[in-house]
């Protein structure tokens, strides 16, 4: 998937929360990064950067799809 929209915070507890959004040809879909797949991941995930992405899938009622990515 491409990656575009990327915005990362610092969280009060001191660790790094990521989101973007991940588009291919079907669509596109909101992900969450946490801390620890961050600092793994950094210097992959950039704007218009293609990658595969591995995590859990969230579905609530309230909220659109998206994927959790945490390790």
């Amino acid at each position: 998937v491409l990656l575009s929209s990327i915005k990362v915070r610092t969280l009060k507890s001191g660790k790094i929360l990521a989101s973007c959004l991940a588009e291919d040809k079907t669509g596109a879909i909101n992900v969450t990064i946490f801390d620890t797949a961050y600092n793994f991941y950094r210097q992959l995930i950039t704007e218009e950067n293609i990658v595969i992405l591995s995590g859990k899938i969230s579905e609530q009622e309230d909220r659109e799809t998206e994927i959790i990515c945490e390790k």
